[in-house]
């Protein structure tokens, strides 16, 4: 490794973007050590990779809930994949949880609207590129299909 990449920024670039340590060594050696340069040369190359998939057929899938302590807020989300393998997976199913408290969060009206949306986590990230990444992570289509969002009123 390079002795201006060090460990603390690895780590820090990984907890940015959740890329592999070897993207993000690559990524902090393209961009001289600059944690923000690499985490957005990480992003542009997982909406590339994504741009890539997007003619793929995405079947396979698991609908995902989540329901808000008060329990007057709830929303469904039908998460797309390739493959029933990936569907399984553990980061497939985080993001899934992360999509369907974003849906009973911000109360988006339709698919692209919801895409379209900052990460109510994370508002420097947009929806569409929380997919990106995970679609890039897990090498296959990924893709919002629908969703339903539930409030009752007091």
């Amino acid at each position: 490794m390079p002795q201006h990449i060090t460990v603390a920024q690895l780590r820090e670039l990984r907890q940015l973007t959740n890329a592999g340590m070897m993207d993000c060594r690559a990524a902090l050696e393209a961009t001289k050590g600059h944690v923000e340069q690499a985490a957005e040369l990480l992003r542009r190359k997982a909406a590339e990779e994504a741009e890539r998939r997007a003619n793929r057929s995405a079947p396979e899938g698991i609908v995902g809930s989540y329901v808000h302590h008060n329990r007057k807020l709830a929303a469904l989300v039908e998460l797309r994949c390739e493959t029933d393998f990936v569907a399984r997976t553990e980061v497939f199913r985080t993001l899934l949880g992360q999509l369907a408290e974003h849906v009973a969060a911000s109360a988006p009206n339709a698919v692209d609207e919801l895409l379209a949306q900052p990460w109510v986590r994370e508002p420097s990230r947009t929806i569409a590129e929380l997919i990106d990444e995970t679609s890039a992570k897990v090498g296959e289509r990924v893709e919002v299909r629908r969703f339903a969002r539930f409030a009752i009123a007091d």
